[in-house]
Order: C-alpha cells, then sequence, then structure tokens
C-alpha cells in the first residue's frame, strides 16, 4: 500500500509540473512615437506639465488569459536642458502608478538620449549624472512633487518598481506624466514617445495548482506514516 501511495503521489507531482512547464512567456510591444514637449515650469507650476499631459497608450489584442510577468518602460529621443528637472508619472489601466524618474541625472543636459526602465538593469540613473542611453532601474530622487506640480497626474509617492504591474492584465490605456519642476531653464522634449514592452504568461490553471496540492499532501502523508 505504501508503495502505491508513492507512485500515486510521484505521478500527481509529475502531472502538476508538466503543466506549469507548459506556460511559456509572450512578448508585446506598444509605442506612442508622437513628440511630447515638456516646458519649464515658469512661475505656475502647472505650466510644467508635458504635452500631451498625460502621453497614453492603448494596449489591446493581448489574449485575456495573459498576465503580465515583465514589464520595460522606453522613453526614446529624450532632450532636455537639465536632467534634474524631470519628473515621470506611468499609470496603469487600473490606476497603479508609479514614479520612473525623479531628480535624477543631476545637473547635466541631454541630447537625444534613450532610456530603457527595466527591473533587471544593474542599477538606477545615477543622481549626480550624466545620463547616457541604457538600460536603468527606476530612478528616484529629491522629493516627492507637492500636488500641484503633478495635478492631475497620480502621486503615488516614492518606492517601488515596475513589478507593481506583474500580474496585472494589460490590455487598456497606459498614461505617461511628464513634468518639469523647474521654475528656471529651458525645458525640453521627449521626440520619438515612448514604449511598453510586456512579458506575458498565461494565467495558471487552476486543475495545476490542484494536483500540486494533493500530491504534496499524499508524499507528506506517506512519509509521516513510515516514519512513524
Amino acid at each position: 500500500m505504501k508503495k502505491i501511495n508513492i507512485l500515486l503521489s510521484a505521478l500527481f507531482f509529475a502531472v502538476a509540473v508538466g503543466l506549469a512547464a507548459t506556460a511559456s512567456a509572450s512578448t508585446f510591444t506598444f509605442a506612442n512615437t508622437d513628440l511630447i514637449s515638456i516646458p519649464t515650469a515658469g512661475t505656475i507650476p502647472a505650466a510644467g506639465k508635458g504635452d500631451p499631459y498625460p502621453s497614453e497608450i492603448v494596449v489591446s489584442g493581448i489574449p485575456g488569459t495573459e498576465e503580465v510577468v515583465d514589464l520595460n518602460v522606453t522613453l526614446s529621443g529624450l532632450s532636455h536642458s537639465h536632467s534634474d528637472d524631470l519628473y515621470f508619472v506611468l499609470e496603469g489601466p487600473t490606476g497603479e502608478s508609479l514614479v520612473l524618474w525623479n531628480d535624477a541625472g543631476g545637473n547635466y543636459a541631454l541630447f537625444g538620449v534613450s532610456v530603457v526602465f527595466d527591473d533587471g538593469a544593474t542599477g538606477a540613473i545615477p543622481n549626480s549624472g550624466p545620463v547616457i542611453s541604457g538600460s536603468y532601474q527606476v530612478s528616484q530622487y529629491g522629493s516627492i512633487p507637492p500636488p500641484d506640480d503633478t495635478f492631475p497626474a497620480p502621486n503615488p509617492g516614492m518606492g517601488g518598481d515596475l513589478s507593481l504591474f506583474n500580474g496585472l492584465d494589460p490590455n487598456g490605456t497606459w498614461k505617461l506624466y511628464a513634468y518639469d519642476d523647474s521654475f528656471s531653464g529651458g525645458g525640453g522634449e521627449l521626440v520619438d514617445g515612448w514604449s511598453l514592452t510586456f512579458e506575458t504568461q498565461p494565467i495558471p490553471e487552476p486543475t495545476a495548482a490542484v494536483l500540486f496540492a494533493v500530491g504534496s499532501f499524499v508524499v507528506g502523508g506517506t512519509l509521516r506514516r513510515q516514519r512513524a
């Protein structure tokens, strides 16, 4: 009887692992290549808002059975008089929001820089700069801008990374809020817009989870009886 229990538990475990292994990742990229103008704030904080504010990407066509397991965000062709003045917020279709860039890169000018925000990058944009094209983790320095600086953008506060969006259905409208929080300087623009690259996987089937749980239960019970 013990041998049968062991064989059954092994079978349950093998089936569960096999079903989990069939989930393969897919990659999707969506872009809005329209220029985003980022004027300096001047004497009125709201004047520093990007145009358009926000810039939007509508994600559609990804199967409803898929969920986000990784997200990268690319800012393409960014030029600006002072990197440290920039503030970017990403908002997902269901309201989750994350500060991508705040007071990063020091007092350096940017000339056609393309930045990929990727949790797998080796580090954030240097606080003291300069910024060169490449991949970076979410880059947050300084303080949280006051409400009038980001209105009507969400103000998620500091902290977090792009894993915030893992597990979500990616379909829907994604928003990028660009802002210049300085009262002086020449402003800038995101010449080639921005893009989102999703890695998705099928949402785990309940059957696999159930089989795994049953197999674990049987194995645990069998081992306990053998030790007894």
